[in-house]
């Protein structure tokens, strides 16, 4: 027998039934984004016939199964991981709520803190949350095998650290490798690795006298800081800058924007990685 619904229905399917409302706008929004991403200006231009008939006819109960799986396949399940206040991680909430980032949703917010204010940012959020802290493995592979477990059961694809203080061993870093993204608060290479973090890149920048910093969002490797670049924003040094008021118009006018870009572009497959360069993709 043969179906007009498209080739990724099942060969047999005997008894159809009518799909529910949310499932049906679920399919709808599925191809709109197809569309989009196909140079659509909305859902209803250039589809062919096969789309066309799958927004109005009856769908057997197999069908939905199936494009259920094949919708969470689109979707890029991301996992972030916090330390602290979580202003980037609200950034990003902030983000998703907007519909900038495209094709990913926050599905977990982890931490190394578990008094960490990020955690009540995400419940208010409605995102689920774990607590690991580095302290209760006796080493940092072991920690990074029970992250590697969680992120695994959740199906993560992306990681992004924001305000992650626990260095994350090599091994976890090589199994991740283009799938971790971090902001860091300059302009690398200047003041980052080691011991550059917070408070700190700020005050290192001032000292210098440099008149222009800003924000770096890069992919993650072994060397600290040391990952393929994706994007930068140079953020100038006004006069009578603190480390404090430095870091707030760094936060607001570079890594709020830098971070949700990125990774939209990520879920959206604009990325590409050719050893330290990184591709985006108009």
């Amino acid at each position: 027998r043969k179906f007009p619904y498209g080739n990724f229905l099942p060969p047999k399917v005997r008894k159809p039934r009518r799909m529910s409302p949310v499932f049906l706008q679920s399919l709808r929004d599925f191809y709109f984004m197809r569309a989009a991403r196909d140079g659509c200006f909305c859902a209803g231009m250039n589809l062919n016939d096969r789309r066309k008939r799958a927004l109005c006819r009856p769908f057997p109960i197999e069908t939905r199964t199936t494009v259920r799986k094949f919708w969470r396949i689109q979707m890029t399940n991301i996992a972030v991981l916090v330390s602290g206040g979580g202003t980037n991680l609200q950034a990003l909430i902030d983000a998703e709520a907007a519909g900038k980032i495209e094709n990913g949703g926050i599905r977990l917010v982890v931490s190394s803190n578990p008094n960490a204010f990020a955690l009540e940012r995400a419940a208010k959020a409605g995102i689920e949350t774990a607590v690991l802290r580095r302290k209760e493995y006796d080493s940092a592979e072991r920690y990074g095998e029970a992250l590697d477990a969680l992120l695994r059961e959740k199906e993560i694809g992306l990681i992004v650290l924001a305000g992650f203080m626990t260095v994350l061993p090599d091994s976890f870093c090589a199994k991740y490798e283009n799938r971790i993204i971090n902001v860091h608060p300059s302009l690398i290479p200047s003041f980052c690795g080691e011991g550059f973090y917070g408070l700190r890149v700020h005050e290192a920048a001032l000292a210098k006298g440099v008149k222009v910093t800003g924000a770096t969002v890069h992919f993650v490797s072994e060397v600290v800081d040391g990952g393929a670049i994706i994007a930068q924003k140079a953020v100038e040094v006004e006069p009578g800058d603190t480390p404090e008021s430095l870091q707030k118009r760094v936060m607001q006018n570079a890594e709020w924007i830098l971070l949700p870009q990125a990774v939209s572009d990520f879920c959206a497959g604009r990325l590409s990685v050719s050893g330290a360069i990184v591709t985006r993709q108009e």
